[in-house]
Parts: C-alpha cells; structure tokens; sequence
C-alpha cells in the first residue's frame, strides 16, 4: 500500500523597500468587446484585462475562428510607419454558430479562456452613451445587441414593432462569462414599464416573451440588478421571432438508442400543442455512444462542477445527459405512495417539480442487503431549487390502513456550508446518498423542492438515478493560481509557466465505491516540459502535478491532457480530467462568490520572461529508503536570477502533526543547503512524495517589452539626430537648414516624450510568486 503526503517547504523572505501589492503576472482578461462576431463578418474587437502584455494572438476553441492583429500609426521618427496594435484584432468566423472559446496569448502567456457567440445574425454594437430614451441604440429584429452595462444606470435599446406577435428577447451575460447579472425592462413609448425580467437566485441569465399589446415603438432598458457596472460587465441581447427552445424533456437519454424529445419554445417547426404561451413540438433522435461534453448555456456558479460530469449531446442549445441506463419521464399523477410511478434500479426517471410543494412518488424493488445509489439532480443543473429526497417503506396497520414510514432522508451534500466559498467545489444541495434494504419487498422515493417557487419560464426539472454502486471516478484539473497574501482571492487564472519555473496543477477526483490508489500523469507536453506522474493514495482525493520548465523551452501554447488511472480487480480504468479554471474572479469570496467552470481545453503556454528562481533537488536513481526515527537528508540547490538576492527561510508544511521538521534559512550568498527530514517513530511504512514550495517577494518591471521598446526607440531618436545634424551641417541652402533645424527641434521633444515615457515603465513593481521544485519521492520501510 502507498501513502501520499506532500511536503512544501515555505519560503520567507525578508520584506522589499515597496509594500507587496499583487502576485507575479500573469494575463487576466476580463472581457473582449464586442462579444458576438456575425459569421463571415470580419469583426475589430479589443481586450480588457489586466496584466495583457504584447496580446499578439488570439487562441479559439474552433479553428475556423481567426484573428489578425491591427496596427496603428508609429512613434514619431520610427523605423516603421505602423506598429502592432497590441490587443486590438479583427476577428473573422467561418465556424457554424454558437458559443466557442477565446484565450488572449503574449508576454505573460495564455489567458484565461472566454466565451464568444458567433452567430449569422446581424450584430449591432451600441453607442458609448444609451443613458436616455432618446440617445437609445436602434435596433431592428432579427439581430444581436452588444453593450455594457453602466453602473447605477440603465442602457437602452429601441425596437419598431409592426405587430402584434410575440418576440423573444434573450439574454447572454453570466453565460459568456460576464460579471454582469442583467435586469431587463421592456418599456413602451412613454418610458412606462411592461414587462419586467432579472437574472435569477441561481444566476441564469433572463429571457423574455414579450407580446406587444399593439404595433408601435417600445424601448429595452438594461441594468445589472445589483447597480455594478464597467468592462467587464459586458452583455448580448438576442431579438428575434423564433425559433427558440426553452426546454426540453427528458433531459436525458440513453445510449446507441432511439428517443423521442419533446421541445418547448416558439417559432418551432410542426407546432403540437402548448404550454401557456409557448409551443410544444416533438423530435426523434438517435442518442450516440458519446459526445463531447460542451460548456452548458448557464453560468457555472449556478451550479456546482459535478453538474459537467455526463457526457451531453446537444439539442437546440440545451444539455442532454447521455446515460448507460433506461430513461423515464414522470407520468402523473404520482403525488402520494398509493399513485407511485414504478421504476427499476438501474434506471432513471426526467421529472418535472410543480408549483405549490409538489411532491414525486416512485415505487422500486429491493432484496435485503442490497444496496443502491441514489441520486437527484437539479440544482446541479443550474435549477432553482433545494430538493430533498426521502425513501420510505408502506407498513399495514393492525386495521388495515397502509402508513408510508421514513427509513432514510437526503439532503444538501454535507460539505456544502464548508466549501460554498470555493467556486471549485463540487457539493451541492442535491440530495444523494446510499441506500441499503433491510428486508425484501418494496420500497418508495419522494422527491420534491423545498422552495416550490411559482415559475413562468421553464418547469423545475431533475434527473433521478438508482444504481447498483460501482467502481469509479471522476477527475478535475484544477487551474489554480496559488494565493500567497489573502486566502480569500481567487484570481482568473491560466496555466502559464516561465523558464526555470515550477507551477503546480492541482488534480482532485470524485469517488464513488472505489479507495484505490490512482495514479495521475499529464500527456501531451512541450519540449522543455517536465512533469513527473504522482499519486493519489488510498482514500484520498487530491494530489498536485508539478510542471517544470527548462530553460531553453521555446513552445506557442499548446493543449495538454491529464490522465487518472486505476486498477480496479482485473480491470485497468482510466479517465481524463476534466479541466477547471477560474473565470469571475473575486478579490474576497468572503463578500462576492468567485465563478468557476469547466474548459474545453487544459492549455499551457510559456511566459516571455524567466523566474527570479528556482528550487531543484537532487534526486538518486534508486527511491531512496530510509526506517522510522532515521533522518533523510535532502540536497536542495537554489538557482538566483536578475540580481535575486534576498535570505531565504524555508519551513516544512503540509505534513501530519507527528513530522517534526525544523526550518532552515538560506542567506542570499548560499546556492546549496542539506534541507535534514527526520522520519517520525510511527510513520506508517510506504511510498511518500513530497515538493519544495517557497513564496518569494520580488522587485519587477511590469510591461518589460514595451520598455524594451522604448530604450530602443530612445537610441535610434539619437541616431535619427546625429544623421540630421551632419545633415544639417552640410546642407548650404537657408530654407532647407531652417527645416531641419525644426527636424531637430521635433527630435528634442520626442527625446524628452521618451525619456519620460522610459522613467515611468522602468518604475518597478512588487509582485509575489511562488518558487516550487518537482516532486521528491522517498519510501519508508519498516524497521
């Protein structure tokens, strides 16, 4: 048997002459502007973030999808008439529409990722300034609306009517991963409201079915509920007739099988029927072995990550679960025991939760001892709700009368109060849970929300699955920025490594029936990558993978896969984690909840600058074996850069209590120590791998390149001078001298505009980052 525990040696170092303000950079982007590209359109977008230096290329989730980057008027006296535009392109789709993914690529590495609609219908991109009635951007349907939400103000958009059929206004803003939760007012011609939508408790953007009550003229007026506002509360408002799908039933199906769905929306082709306003209209489909998973409509925090865990197909933009089992829909009535719909373990049911505490009774079969797996989803869905989920046995009273009684009751997943904060938790208020027979015969399910909200939009919907417990399990990759100086900031983040550098990628999985150990490996990776497989040990659930970079790695960002696999009996499994990163950052979870969600793609990219330093041990071929209560001795060299030169203090954490390992502290004048390990009289023998972690306070130049440019700039004004003085010198004719001595005046001034310009990017920075080594593996033996 094999233990992990990770050793990280913290690093202190003495405090610089500047307060620390922020960590080392790495690029952020908040938005791109607009964010809806009409098919074969060519588009000028621009970037806002922070840290998004030289952005000279843009990554898409489709290669269909291109940029180039524009250009703009050079310095005066330059070289070049033009120079690179740097976060400004023009953004050209040929891809189908949809939602896709960008990432900003430059001096700091890839970005976080962003969604990005293209679409083929026309976009119109509203005006700076829409604070009144009369300076409302105009906009005529079908189309797109682009803008940004002004703080404690409202945006406003006008529309002409010619009828009086319906029209469908939708709403993308959490759902492109903007900060904005959008409040939506449909006003007529006088300013007097109509109608009136927000974005919901669970954060799912609104959607308006509005019905003109005559032709005329009628205004959008648009807000974020909560009066923020600024670039990154970017929106898209959708125009149009139809056809739309609100939802579908059921929400799921089974496999390499035929289903029939039933969509709800308007405009939809062969109309059946109607739900209230909307139509109701059915498909067949051929549900596929397996289909890419695609990042859902709704925002992730509407949700916890566990609601990506199936593979989906997509139909008419909405998520349906692929499964191995039967699927059923809810047949009503089944609001008491005695109605109970029947179903078998090893199936599923697609039900609907009512208004007015709705209540669903399911009757199944079980053997004594037998146990099943039970569980709900909803608000792992992005549903508004809080279901609970009981199961009950029907007892016979001595008088004959049948009493339903209560053997097991589910709720909110137990770590869901501790964990709310971390926007990559995946405990939810879906009831889940084991459940095992005491006797044959049957038993009874009753599902329903505790909030029974009165709903106009779509029904409430849940997923309810019995199974017989299996072996299995679910990784994540965690895209992490590592917070040194407050627990409660949670950065966007990407996985972007510099020379010399180590970063960790923090890899957890979920469990269901299987405490084996698994092994964890990144594939896929660049030359001049190094990451060494580790483990996650029996009954634990997290490790972290460490990825090192040489220092003559030279690669464009690049995908990269993490494997978790497993030996289960005679069985190998093995499953690809599902990448995870951060993209609503907050800089205290505390008061303001982070976003995260799942990515189609793990990306690592190479940072244009080195480390200040690095961490390496030096590692025997053979895994050394040391016995309880002996010491190992571990040989740590430090590698110093860019006049790096600051005492180090190092400090073991992440051990169990019982490691006693003492600090050692490293002056700036020592590159190697002998870092002493006493191995604790119980420690428990097997397999331990540990790492060298540090933070570390450094002195930087924020956007090195552009004063790299300007120094260079600076040097050929000198040159551009001295050409035009001995110019000038020899030049004879009185005119021509008079014009060159306003060239050399002109030269001056942009001397002067340089110097300055040079003074203000060489002021340096104080940034944090963490120093890392790859993983160190030691085994112990028993005695």
């Amino acid at each position: 048997m094999r233990t992990l525990l990770t050793l990280a040696l913290l690093l202190t170092t003495a405090s610089l002459s500047t307060q620390v303000s922020a960590q080392y950079p790495i690029g952020h982007l908040r938005a791109i502007q607009p964010p809806v590209i009409q098919v074969d359109q060519p588009t000028k977008v621009r970037l806002v973030g922070s840290d998004l230096i030289d952005i000279d290329r843009l990554w898409f989730s489709d290669p269909a999808i291109t940029a180039a980057l524009q250009t703009r008027p050079g310095k005066a006296f330059a070289a070049e008439a033009t120079e690179p535009d740097y976060g400004h392109f023009e953004v050209t789709a040929k891809a189908k529409p949809g939602v896709y993914e960008v990432r900003a690529d430059g001096f700091h590495g890839s970005s976080n990722p962003l969604r990005l609609i293209v679409t083929d219908l026309p976009v119109v991109t509203m005006p700076a300034d829409t604070s009144t009635l009369e300076k409302a951007a105009v906009a005529t349907l079908p189309c797109w609306v682009t803008g940004t939400v002004r703080a404690s103000g409202f945006a406003y958009i006008a529309i002409q009517l010619d009828s009086k059929d319906p029209i469908v206004i939708e709403a993308a803003a959490g759902s492109i991963d903007s900060a904005s939760e959008l409040e939506i007012e449909v006003l007529d011609e006088s300013g007097r409201r109509l109608v009136r939508a927000a974005t919901d408790p669970t954060r799912e953007d609104p959607v308006v079915l509005f019905t003109p009550p005559a032709p005329g003229k009628y205004y959008l007026a648009i807000a974020d509920h909560l009066f923020a506002g600024g670039d990154n509360a970017f929106f898209a408002i959708k125009l149009h007739r139809g056809p739309v799908v609100r939802w579908v039933q059921p929400i799921a199906a089974k496999a390499n099988t035929e289903t029939t769905i039933t969509l709800t929306g308007l405009g939809l082709e062969e109309p059946t029927g109607k739900v209230g306003p909307w139509q109701t209209s059915q498909r067949t489909i051929t549900a596929p072995e397996s289909a890419a998973a695609t990042p859902p409509v709704a925002r992730p925090t509407t949700a916890t990550m566990d609601r990506f865990l199936d593979d989906t197909l997509r139909v008419d933009g909405h998520s349906i679960a692929l499964t191995d089992v039967d699927v059923n829909v809810e047949q009503e009535p089944n609001d008491s025991h005695p109605q109970a719909m029947p179903i078998a373990i090893d199936s599923e049911v697609s039900g609907i939760f009512g208004a007015g505490r709705d209540a669903d009774w399911y009757r199944f079969d079980a053997k004594k001892d037998q146990t099943v797996k039970v569980d709900l989803f909803a608000s792992r869905l992005g549903q508004t709700c809080d279901p609970v989920l009981g199961i009950f046995r029907v007892d016979t009273a001595a008088d004959g009368k049948q009493n339903a009684v209560q053997v097991q009751f589910f709720d909110d997943h137990p770590a869901r109060d501790k964990e709310r904060t971390n926007p990559y938790h995946r405990s939810s208020v879906d009831p889940s849970g084991a459940f095992k027979a005491d006797r044959d015969g049957p038993f009874y399910i009753r599902v329903g929300d505790q909030f029974s909200a009165a709903n106009d939009g779509p029904p409430i919907q849940y997923r309810l699955t019995l199974r017989t417990p299996r072996p299995q399990f679910r990784a994540y990759a965690l895209v992490k920025q590592l917070r040194i100086d407050n627990a409660n900031h949670y950065p966007s983040n990407a996985l972007a490594v510099r020379k010399g550098e180590t970063i960790p990628l923090v890899v957890e999985v979920d469990r269901e029936d299987f405490a084996g150990e698994i092994q964890v490996a990144a594939a896929g990776l660049p030359d001049g990558i190094i990451a060494r497989p580790s483990i996650i040990s029996a009954g634990e659930n997290a490790t972290t993978l460490l990825l090192s970079a040489a220092e003559h790695a030279a690669f464009e960002a690049t995908p990269i896969t993490v494997t978790a696999t497993a030996t289960m009996g005679d069985t190998e499994f093995q499953t690809t984690a599902i990448p995870v990163v951060c993209v609503g950052p907050s800089a205290n979870v505390t008061t303001t909840a982070a976003a995260a969600r799942t990515t189609s793609t793990l990306m690592l990219s190479l940072a244009g600058d080195s480390s200040h330093a690095s961490i390496d041990l030096t590692h025997p071929e053979a895994t050394p074996q040391v016995k309880p209560e002996e010491t190992h001795t571990v040989k740590c060299n430090v590698t110093r850069r860019m006049d790096f030169k600051t005492p180090l203090k190092f400090k073991a954490i992440g051990l169990a209590a019982n490691w006693k390992v003492p600090e050692i502290t490293i002056d700036e004048k020592t590159a190697t120590a002998d870092y002493a390990i006493p191995v604790p009289k119980d420690a428990k023998p097997g397999v331990y791998d540990f790492y060298l972690q540090s933070d570390a306070a450094v002195s930087v130049i924020p956007n090195q390149p552009a004063h790299a440019r300007a120094v260079a700039y600076r040097k050929h004004l000198d040159s551009v001078e001295q050409a035009t003085k001995t110019e000038r010198t020899a030049e004879q004719d009185p005119e021509k001298q008079k014009a060159l001595d306003a060239t050399l005046t002109q030269i001056t001034a942009a001397k002067a505009a340089a110097d300055k310009e040079i003074a203000a990017l060489a002021k340096p920075a104080a940034r944090k980052t963490l120093v890392q080594s790859q993983p160190y593996r030691i085994e112990v033996v028993a005695k």
